[in-house]
């Protein structure tokens, strides 16, 4: 990321926006590879939408009462059952630079974290 955003920086491109993303995962998926990067069991339970509903006020609830952070918002509790799809072909092709899988940069950053 860091050398998109320095070829970008020496480059005449100006006022433009990037995605820079190697592929779309769910959160799923990326929470699997974490658990199996980590050797810990993935998640068995799925939570469904309206029990996303359903804690999200209990939060705002009790941030109300103790004046504590909001650990899970309305939006976050949307956005976790949203399909969204994003694409890097225009860093791609002015940049002409690959992307690591996610797989491979979860593996990596989980074997700096347990040494």
């Amino acid at each position: 990321m860091v050398g998109c955003m320095v070829q970008l920086m020496q480059s005449n491109c100006k006022n433009e926006r990037f995605i820079l993303v190697s592929e779309n995962k769910s959160f799923k998926e990326v929470l699997f590879s974490i658990a199996e990067a980590f050797g810990k069991k993935k998640p068995t339970r799925c939570v469904q939408p309206w029990q996303a509903s359903l804690l999200w006020r209990w939060e705002w609830l009790a941030s109300k009462i103790t004046s504590r952070k909001i650990r899970m918002s309305k939006y976050t509790a949307k956005t976790l059952f949203r399909k969204t799809y994003y694409s890097s072909e225009k860093c791609k092709k002015q940049l002409d630079v690959t992307f690591k899988s996610v797989e491979e940069v979860v593996k990596q950053v989980s074997k700096e974290y347990l040494v």
